[in-house]
Protein backbone atom coordinates (compact mmCIF):
# COMPACT_ATOMS: atom_id res chain seq x y z
CA UNK A 1 0.00 0.00 0.00
CA UNK A 2 1.27 3.44 -0.87
CA UNK A 3 2.38 5.50 2.12
CA UNK A 4 -0.33 8.14 2.32
CA UNK A 5 -2.69 9.82 4.68
CA UNK A 6 -6.13 8.20 4.54
CA UNK A 7 -8.84 10.85 4.55
CA UNK A 8 -12.36 9.49 5.06
CA UNK A 9 -11.29 6.12 3.67
CA UNK A 10 -9.63 7.56 0.56
CA UNK A 11 -6.02 6.62 -0.06
CA UNK A 12 -4.55 9.76 -1.54
CA UNK A 13 -2.03 8.94 -4.26
CA UNK A 14 0.01 11.74 -5.76
CA UNK A 15 -1.38 12.53 -9.23
CA UNK A 16 0.94 12.63 -12.21
CA UNK A 17 -0.11 16.09 -13.33
CA UNK A 18 1.29 19.21 -11.72
CA UNK A 19 -1.74 21.36 -12.57
CA UNK A 20 -3.60 22.50 -9.45
CA UNK A 21 -5.90 25.20 -8.24
CA UNK A 22 -5.89 25.91 -4.54
CA UNK A 23 -3.93 29.15 -4.05
CA UNK A 24 -4.91 32.74 -4.58
CA UNK A 25 -2.94 35.33 -6.55
CA UNK A 26 -1.15 38.30 -5.03
CA UNK A 27 -1.13 41.76 -6.59
CA UNK A 28 1.72 43.92 -7.78
CA UNK A 29 3.56 45.60 -4.90
CA UNK A 30 3.52 48.99 -6.58
CA UNK A 31 -0.15 49.65 -7.25
CA UNK A 32 -1.87 46.38 -6.27
CA UNK A 33 -2.86 45.26 -2.84
CA UNK A 34 -1.34 41.97 -1.71
CA UNK A 35 -4.28 39.55 -1.88
CA UNK A 36 -4.59 37.55 1.35
CA UNK A 37 -5.18 33.84 1.00
CA UNK A 38 -8.91 33.55 0.42
CA UNK A 39 -9.33 30.21 2.12
CA UNK A 40 -7.10 31.09 5.02
CA UNK A 41 -9.34 34.11 5.61
CA UNK A 42 -12.62 32.20 5.43
CA UNK A 43 -11.76 28.85 6.94
CA UNK A 44 -8.97 29.47 9.40
CA UNK A 45 -9.04 27.27 12.48
CA UNK A 46 -7.76 29.59 15.23
CA UNK A 47 -4.31 29.04 16.66
CA UNK A 48 -5.20 29.98 20.23
CA UNK A 49 -7.98 29.14 22.64
CA UNK A 50 -8.54 28.05 26.20
CA UNK A 51 -9.80 24.68 25.06
CA UNK A 52 -6.78 23.62 23.03
CA UNK A 53 -4.14 21.14 23.96
CA UNK A 54 -0.39 21.46 24.11
CA UNK A 55 2.01 21.36 21.25
CA UNK A 56 4.91 23.12 19.65
CA UNK A 57 5.84 25.45 16.81
CA UNK A 58 8.96 26.26 14.89
CA UNK A 59 9.77 29.68 13.44
CA UNK A 60 9.63 29.99 9.68
CA UNK A 61 9.08 32.40 6.81
CA UNK A 62 5.83 34.22 6.17
CA UNK A 63 3.28 31.69 5.03
CA UNK A 64 1.94 31.66 1.52
CA UNK A 65 -1.20 33.65 1.04
CA UNK A 66 -0.86 35.75 4.18
CA UNK A 67 -0.77 39.51 3.66
CA UNK A 68 2.52 41.31 4.11
CA UNK A 69 2.81 43.61 7.17
CA UNK A 70 2.78 46.65 4.89
CA UNK A 71 -0.45 45.57 3.17
CA UNK A 72 -2.11 44.81 6.48
CA UNK A 73 -1.08 48.21 7.86
CA UNK A 74 -2.44 49.94 4.76
CA UNK A 75 -5.80 48.20 5.17
CA UNK A 76 -5.97 49.09 8.87
CA UNK A 77 -5.40 52.76 8.06
CA UNK A 78 -8.25 52.65 5.50
CA UNK A 79 -10.71 50.97 7.88
CA UNK A 80 -13.20 53.19 9.75
CA UNK A 81 -12.60 53.39 13.53
CA UNK A 82 -15.81 51.57 14.44
CA UNK A 83 -15.39 48.61 12.10
CA UNK A 84 -13.01 45.74 11.62
CA UNK A 85 -12.06 44.61 8.13
CA UNK A 86 -10.62 41.26 7.13
CA UNK A 87 -7.20 42.83 6.69
CA UNK A 88 -7.29 44.39 10.17
CA UNK A 89 -7.99 41.13 11.95
CA UNK A 90 -4.88 39.51 13.41
CA UNK A 91 -3.38 36.97 11.04
CA UNK A 92 -1.74 33.75 12.14
CA UNK A 93 1.95 33.91 11.45
CA UNK A 94 5.08 31.98 12.37
CA UNK A 95 5.64 34.49 15.19
CA UNK A 96 2.39 33.48 16.87
CA UNK A 97 2.02 30.27 18.91
CA UNK A 98 0.36 27.37 17.16
CA UNK A 99 0.52 24.91 20.01
CA UNK A 100 -3.25 25.01 20.36
CA UNK A 101 -5.11 24.41 17.13
CA UNK A 102 -8.56 24.99 18.57
CA UNK A 103 -10.70 28.05 17.85
CA UNK A 104 -13.02 29.68 20.34
CA UNK A 105 -15.77 30.09 17.72
CA UNK A 106 -18.88 28.06 18.43
CA UNK A 107 -21.85 27.01 16.34
CA UNK A 108 -24.80 24.77 17.19
CA UNK A 109 -24.67 21.28 15.72
CA UNK A 110 -26.98 20.61 12.81
CA UNK A 111 -29.27 17.72 12.08
CA UNK A 112 -28.56 17.35 8.38
CA UNK A 113 -25.64 17.44 5.99
CA UNK A 114 -27.20 20.25 3.95
CA UNK A 115 -27.77 22.52 6.92
CA UNK A 116 -24.28 21.73 8.17
CA UNK A 117 -22.75 23.00 4.96
CA UNK A 118 -24.85 26.16 5.11
CA UNK A 119 -23.94 26.90 8.72
CA UNK A 120 -20.24 26.22 8.39
CA UNK A 121 -19.34 28.81 5.79
CA UNK A 122 -20.64 31.97 4.17
CA UNK A 123 -22.20 31.84 0.73
CA UNK A 124 -20.11 32.91 -2.25
CA UNK A 125 -22.02 36.20 -2.35
CA UNK A 126 -20.61 37.05 1.09
CA UNK A 127 -16.96 36.41 0.31
CA UNK A 128 -14.53 38.59 2.23
CA UNK A 129 -14.09 42.15 0.91
CA UNK A 130 -10.40 41.60 0.13
CA UNK A 131 -11.20 38.86 -2.38
CA UNK A 132 -13.99 40.89 -3.98
CA UNK A 133 -11.71 43.92 -4.31
CA UNK A 134 -8.94 41.82 -5.81
CA UNK A 135 -11.24 40.31 -8.43
CA UNK A 136 -12.44 43.79 -9.37
CA UNK A 137 -8.81 44.84 -9.87
CA UNK A 138 -8.18 41.83 -12.09
CA UNK A 139 -11.23 42.66 -14.19
CA UNK A 140 -9.60 45.97 -15.15
CA UNK A 141 -6.88 44.00 -16.95
CA UNK A 142 -9.28 41.81 -18.93
CA UNK A 143 -9.42 44.19 -21.87
CA UNK A 144 -5.69 44.93 -22.04
CA UNK A 145 -2.60 43.04 -23.15
CA UNK A 146 -0.82 43.74 -19.87
CA UNK A 147 0.34 40.72 -17.87
CA UNK A 148 0.75 41.39 -14.18
CA UNK A 149 3.78 39.49 -12.84
CA UNK A 150 5.02 39.07 -9.31
CA UNK A 151 7.31 36.81 -7.30
CA UNK A 152 6.84 36.51 -3.55
CA UNK A 153 8.97 34.70 -1.03
CA UNK A 154 12.74 34.62 -0.92
CA UNK A 155 15.27 31.83 -0.78
CA UNK A 156 16.39 31.16 2.77
CA UNK A 157 19.97 31.81 3.79
CA UNK A 158 21.99 28.77 4.80
CA UNK A 159 21.89 29.64 8.49
CA UNK A 160 18.12 30.20 8.35
CA UNK A 161 17.63 26.79 6.79
CA UNK A 162 19.89 25.21 9.41
CA UNK A 163 18.11 26.91 12.31
CA UNK A 164 14.61 26.21 11.05
CA UNK A 165 15.39 22.57 10.34
CA UNK A 166 16.94 22.15 13.77
CA UNK A 167 14.10 23.77 15.71
CA UNK A 168 11.48 22.17 13.46
CA UNK A 169 13.06 18.77 14.02
CA UNK A 170 12.86 19.21 17.79
CA UNK A 171 9.20 20.19 17.61
CA UNK A 172 8.33 17.39 15.21
CA UNK A 173 10.17 14.82 17.33
CA UNK A 174 8.42 15.93 20.51
CA UNK A 175 4.98 15.80 18.88
CA UNK A 176 5.67 12.36 17.42
CA UNK A 177 6.80 11.00 20.79
CA UNK A 178 3.80 12.55 22.54
CA UNK A 179 1.29 11.06 20.11
CA UNK A 180 2.83 7.58 20.29
CA UNK A 181 2.96 7.56 24.09
CA UNK A 182 -0.34 9.31 24.88
CA UNK A 183 -2.68 8.98 21.89
CA UNK A 184 -1.88 6.52 19.08
CA UNK A 185 0.87 3.96 19.54
CA UNK A 186 0.99 3.31 15.78
CA UNK A 187 1.55 6.98 14.79
CA UNK A 188 4.33 7.30 12.22
CA UNK A 189 5.79 10.72 11.41
CA UNK A 190 7.13 9.80 7.96
CA UNK A 191 3.88 8.19 6.81
CA UNK A 192 1.89 11.18 8.03
CA UNK A 193 4.09 13.68 6.19
CA UNK A 194 3.94 11.66 2.96
CA UNK A 195 0.18 11.51 3.30
CA UNK A 196 -0.01 15.27 3.87
CA UNK A 197 1.96 15.93 0.68
CA UNK A 198 -0.29 13.55 -1.24
CA UNK A 199 -3.33 15.37 0.15
CA UNK A 200 -1.79 18.69 -0.93
CA UNK A 201 -1.52 17.45 -4.52
CA UNK A 202 -4.91 15.79 -4.55
CA UNK A 203 -6.86 18.73 -3.13
CA UNK A 204 -5.26 21.12 -5.64
CA UNK A 205 -6.20 18.83 -8.51
CA UNK A 206 -9.78 18.28 -7.34
CA UNK A 207 -10.38 22.01 -6.97
CA UNK A 208 -9.05 22.66 -10.48
CA UNK A 209 -11.27 19.91 -11.90
CA UNK A 210 -14.20 21.14 -9.78
CA UNK A 211 -14.72 17.58 -8.61
CA UNK A 212 -16.75 18.65 -5.62
CA UNK A 213 -18.28 15.23 -4.94
CA UNK A 214 -14.84 13.73 -4.33
CA UNK A 215 -13.50 16.72 -2.44
CA UNK A 216 -16.43 17.15 -0.05
CA UNK A 217 -15.83 14.16 2.29
CA UNK A 218 -12.12 14.98 2.47
CA UNK A 219 -12.54 18.47 3.98
CA UNK A 220 -14.49 20.32 6.63
CA UNK A 221 -17.74 21.94 5.51
CA UNK A 222 -16.37 25.44 6.04
CA UNK A 223 -13.22 24.82 4.01
CA UNK A 224 -15.18 23.12 1.23
CA UNK A 225 -17.52 26.09 0.90
CA UNK A 226 -14.56 28.47 0.86
CA UNK A 227 -12.99 26.49 -2.01
CA UNK A 228 -16.17 26.34 -4.03
CA UNK A 229 -17.28 29.89 -3.31
CA UNK A 230 -13.98 31.36 -4.45
CA UNK A 231 -13.90 29.35 -7.68
CA UNK A 232 -17.45 30.52 -8.41
CA UNK A 233 -16.49 34.13 -7.66
CA UNK A 234 -13.67 34.05 -10.22
CA UNK A 235 -15.85 32.34 -12.83
CA UNK A 236 -18.66 34.85 -12.33
CA UNK A 237 -16.29 37.61 -13.39
CA UNK A 238 -14.94 35.75 -16.41
CA UNK A 239 -11.64 34.73 -14.82
CA UNK A 240 -9.95 31.32 -14.61
CA UNK A 241 -7.25 30.65 -12.06
CA UNK A 242 -4.73 27.79 -12.17
CA UNK A 243 -1.81 26.72 -10.00
CA UNK A 244 1.13 24.50 -10.92
CA UNK A 245 2.84 23.00 -7.86
CA UNK A 246 6.48 21.93 -7.83
CA UNK A 247 7.28 18.27 -7.25
CA UNK A 248 10.00 18.86 -4.64
CA UNK A 249 7.69 19.44 -1.68
CA UNK A 250 8.98 19.60 1.88
CA UNK A 251 6.72 18.88 4.85
CA UNK A 252 7.08 19.06 8.61
CA UNK A 253 4.84 18.82 11.67
CA UNK A 254 4.66 22.24 13.30
CA UNK A 255 1.74 22.15 15.71
CA UNK A 256 -0.52 19.93 17.82
CA UNK A 257 -3.79 20.71 19.54
CA UNK A 258 -7.17 19.38 20.57
CA UNK A 259 -10.63 20.77 19.74
CA UNK A 260 -13.86 20.32 21.65
CA UNK A 261 -17.18 19.36 20.08
CA UNK A 262 -18.36 22.97 20.24
CA UNK A 263 -15.22 24.26 18.53
CA UNK A 264 -15.39 21.61 15.81
CA UNK A 265 -19.05 22.39 15.14
CA UNK A 266 -18.07 25.78 13.72
CA UNK A 267 -16.02 24.10 10.97
CA UNK A 268 -17.21 20.53 10.53
CA UNK A 269 -20.67 19.99 12.09
CA UNK A 270 -20.99 16.53 10.58
CA UNK A 271 -17.85 15.45 12.46
CA UNK A 272 -18.79 17.30 15.64
CA UNK A 273 -22.06 15.34 15.78
CA UNK A 274 -20.01 12.18 16.34
CA UNK A 275 -18.61 13.46 19.64
CA UNK A 276 -20.41 12.91 22.97
CA UNK A 277 -22.35 15.86 24.37
CA UNK A 278 -21.04 15.34 27.90
CA UNK A 279 -17.31 14.69 28.29
CA UNK A 280 -17.11 15.57 31.99
CA UNK A 281 -16.57 11.93 32.92
CA UNK A 282 -13.87 11.40 30.28
CA UNK A 283 -10.19 11.96 30.84
CA UNK A 284 -9.04 14.55 28.34
CA UNK A 285 -8.40 14.48 25.48
CA UNK A 286 -10.98 11.69 25.29
CA UNK A 287 -14.02 12.82 23.30
CA UNK A 288 -12.04 15.66 21.70
CA UNK A 289 -10.56 16.02 18.20
CA UNK A 290 -6.87 15.79 17.44
CA UNK A 291 -5.63 18.66 15.22
CA UNK A 292 -2.24 18.42 13.56
CA UNK A 293 -0.60 21.41 11.83
CA UNK A 294 1.68 20.47 8.93
CA UNK A 295 3.82 22.98 7.07
CA UNK A 296 4.35 22.36 3.36
CA UNK A 297 6.99 24.20 1.37
CA UNK A 298 7.22 24.26 -2.42
CA UNK A 299 7.03 26.55 -5.44
CA UNK A 300 3.58 27.52 -6.74
CA UNK A 301 3.13 29.04 -10.20
CA UNK A 302 -0.24 30.78 -10.26
CA UNK A 303 -1.90 32.17 -13.40
CA UNK A 304 -5.11 34.15 -13.85
CA UNK A 305 -6.56 34.15 -17.37
CA UNK A 306 -9.66 35.37 -19.20
CA UNK A 307 -12.32 32.71 -19.50
CA UNK A 308 -13.37 33.62 -23.06
CA UNK A 309 -9.99 33.41 -24.81
CA UNK A 310 -7.48 32.11 -22.24
CA UNK A 311 -5.42 35.32 -22.31
CA UNK A 312 -3.26 35.50 -19.16
CA UNK A 313 -3.76 38.68 -17.15
CA UNK A 314 -1.69 37.84 -14.04
CA UNK A 315 1.14 35.51 -13.04
CA UNK A 316 2.55 34.83 -9.61
CA UNK A 317 5.45 32.71 -8.40
CA UNK A 318 5.01 31.97 -4.70
CA UNK A 319 7.82 30.35 -2.70
CA UNK A 320 6.34 30.84 0.75
CA UNK A 321 5.33 27.90 2.96
CA UNK A 322 1.72 27.06 3.79
CA UNK A 323 0.29 25.40 6.87
CA UNK A 324 -2.56 22.93 6.65
CA UNK A 325 -4.48 21.59 9.63
CA UNK A 326 -5.61 17.97 9.59
CA UNK A 327 -8.04 16.63 12.17
CA UNK A 328 -9.39 13.30 13.34
CA UNK A 329 -11.74 12.25 16.07
CA UNK A 330 -13.52 12.09 18.36
CA UNK A 331 -10.80 10.35 20.36
CA UNK A 332 -11.78 7.27 22.40
CA UNK A 333 -12.14 7.48 26.17
CA UNK A 334 -9.30 5.03 26.78
CA UNK A 335 -5.92 6.33 25.66
CA UNK A 336 -3.39 5.50 24.40
CA UNK A 337 -4.77 3.04 21.89
CA UNK A 338 -2.83 0.68 19.67
CA UNK A 339 -4.38 2.25 16.55
CA UNK A 340 -6.87 5.06 15.96
CA UNK A 341 -9.62 4.07 13.54
CA UNK A 342 -11.13 7.52 12.99
CA UNK A 343 -9.98 8.93 9.62
CA UNK A 344 -8.15 12.18 8.94
CA UNK A 345 -9.82 15.08 7.15
CA UNK A 346 -8.55 18.50 6.09
CA UNK A 347 -9.83 21.04 8.61
CA UNK A 348 -8.40 24.36 7.39
CA UNK A 349 -5.50 25.87 5.46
Amino acid sequence: MSRALAIRGLQLVRPATTQAAAAAVAGHRGSWQQHPHFIWRQAQFGSQSAGGGGGGKAPDDQQAGQPTPAAAKQEREKAPPDSETAASRPASSPDQPTSSAASSAEAPPSNSKESADEQAAPASSSLNPDLQQYIQQLKKLKGSSTVLKQEVGVERLWWQTLLQNWVGGLVQGWIGDFLRSRIDESFDVDDTLEGAKDAYWMVHQLVEQEDWDTLRPMTSAKLFNAFRGTVDAYKADGLVWRTAVSQDLEAGIRGLGFATKQQMAAFAPEHADLAPDDTSLLVRPGGMFLVLTIQIRGRQQVTISRQEDGHIVAELTDKRPVRWKFARGPLPSSLPTDRLECPWFLLSI
